[in-house]
């Protein structure tokens, strides 16, 4: 069918964590053109990558993020404004400078079947906070130095000090049962693959590799879904996907690259969606590998990646050439940084001044969850050859790729930062803090002091002017050193079925919810 440009929002400020919203933001034409919906029915999600772990404290990816994003929630979210509002909790009032009060929902129950409450908040945050547990995210919550159970429905939350992006931190953690936790601890339950949560779904099972797939909970304290299961497949192959779409083999698929979003809006059957998200694509560089330590040969590749051959010709402009660290969503955005222009001459005299006047051989690390990347990394290959960087491609399986890339095996390797909370907080430190190195996502492995202590007295700076004017300061220094190359800014884009109703792509974060969702009676599935 056509293309849904009802998505395309721009998306200002405010914050949010990776994927904590439920705000509609753009409906499907099944909405409004499905002539009988029912509820009932398995709505089939082909995905292009499955989930790393279903633990949700131990994640840091989209693929996981999407998987589980029906069966654990935040206290708080975003709305369709991207205003932060309760969830799980009730109502929130920072207190006094240091104490975040929440009075919770008193009607939730997990699962598992046990009660959520003030101290089940207490024992996620002390969770998320254990080095055992040693989850990628629990550098959000260090700041929190004292959880206070006030009733069974109200807890206080203490920081050691002001802490400006703890609420939309708090977007992010997911609740998992109380009772569940113990028994993981005590080796009766393993969170790694199982689930304990609030959500419309629960888990059936996960058949790694092929599927996960949830059932609708009954007992769910909002709306109860209107589908009885919700199966999320795992098809690598984009054109498989596409194929499942406009076959009726699937309702939802995901991924789908720009030069293929003609063959869906040509369906009878089914739409894209679109909407701008908060993601930045970049290519980037081991700094504490050689050459790469080197900030003369960093800003030589930089002057020889043309990102705006990225943009319009492999994005074909679904997508904006990427300027900073972080969308210009984000709070902390900004678009006054140093930026480097195509430029092979300047590119080749900068690589002569480093010692390297006849270049020098490479590896691109990439991988298979993104065919897209794969193209940009033949672009990149092509580009750097015409400054003497003869560099050879090696792709890898999705999960070994982010151990590879954690561990700092890469040289040049190509990844992307979604900031779904919309806050720079996110955006930034765990990108380019040093103590962020490896899993929680400093890849290229770069340090600097004065970016460290920028970053740090950001969190605590409450006024928001000073804010903004410390995460420019950040950003500029980082992107004179170049550790990485921003490419696009990149868009949401998902094919959905006609007889799929009530369906929205959520803002920016790109989740998804299901509980609303209705296939309609004359689906084929």
């Amino acid at each position: 069918m056509k293309l849904s440009s009802k998505a395309l929002v721009p998306v200002l400020v405010i914050a949010m964590m990776i994927g904590c919203s439920d705000d509609p933001s753009s409906s499907t034409e099944g909405d409004t053109n499905a002539t009988a919906s029912s509820t009932g029915g398995d709505l089939r999600f082909a995905i292009a990558t499955d989930a790393v772990i279903l633990d949700p404290h131990r994640f840091n990816d989209v693929a996981t993020s999407l998987v589980l994003s029906n069966t654990y929630e935040s206290l708080v979210m975003h709305d369709d404004d991207m205003e932060i509002v309760p969830r799980l909790a009730e109502s929130f009032e920072q207190i006094d400078e240091l104490t975040l009060e929440m009075v919770l929902r008193n009607d939730v129950t997990f699962h598992d079947g046990s009660s959520f409450d003030a101290y089940t908040v207490e024992a996620n945050i002390e969770r998320i906070q254990d080095p055992d547990i040693a989850s990628p995210r629990a550098f959000m919550y260090d700041a929190i130095s004292e959880v206070n159970v006030i009733e069974d429905d109200t807890i206080h939350i203490k920081t050691n000090e002001p802490y400006a992006p703890l609420l939309a931190n708090l977007t992010s953690l997911s609740m998992i049962s109380s009772d569940a936790i113990e028994k993981h601890e005590n080796g009766e339950l393993d969170l790694s693959v199982e689930i304990a949560g609030t959500g419309p779904f629960s888990l059936l099972n996960w058949e790694q590799g092929n599927e996960v797939r949830y059932e609708a909970y009954e007992e769910y304290w909002g709306s109860v879904a209107n589908i009885d299961t919700l199966t999320f497949q795992v098809v690598p192959e984009e054109g498989t996907r596409l194929a499942m779409l406009e076959n009726e083999e699937a309702h939802v698929v995901d991924n789908i690259e720009p030069t293929n979003m003609s063959r869906v809006e040509a369906m009878p059957n089914a739409e894209v969606s679109v909407s701008n998200g908060l993601r930045t694509e970049y290519i980037g560089f081991n700094v504490q590998k050689e050459p790469f330590n080197d900030p003369l040969v960093r800003k030589a590749l930089a002057h020889a990646i043309d990102a705006n051959t990225i943009t319009e010709g492999i994005y074909e402009g679904y997508g904006v050439r990427a300027t900073a660290p972080i969308s210009e969503h984000v709070f902390g955005y900004s678009n006054q940084l140093t930026n480097y222009p195509y430029d092979v001459d300047l590119a080749k005299q900068l690589l002569e001044e480093a010692g390297f006047p006849d270049g020098f051989e490479t590896t691109i690390l990439t991988n298979d969850a993104h065919p897209m990347r794969i193209q940009i990394a033949e672009v990149i290959q092509s580009q750097l050859e015409d400054v003497g960087v003869r560099a050879q491609i090696h792709s890898m399986e999705w999960g070994a790729y982010l151990d590879a890339t954690a561990n700092g095996e890469q040289e040049i390797y190509m990844l992307g930062w979604t900031t779904s909370n919309a806050d720079a907080d996110f955006g930034l430190f765990p990108m380019y803090h040093s103590d962020s190195f490896g899993y929680t996502g400093n890849r290229s492995f770069y340090s600097n002091d004065e970016v460290d202590a920028l970053l740090e007295e950001a969190k605590v700076e409450m006024d928001e002017e000073k804010r903004l004017e410390l995460y420019e300061e950040a950003m500029e220094i980082i992107m004179i050193e170049a550790p990485k190359v921003f490419t696009v800014q990149e868009q949401l884009r998902i094919g959905v079925s006609d007889k799929v109703n009530h369906f929205s792509l959520q803002h920016p974060s790109g989740r998804l919810l299901f509980n609303e969702v209705t296939i309609s009676s004359e689906a084929t599935y």
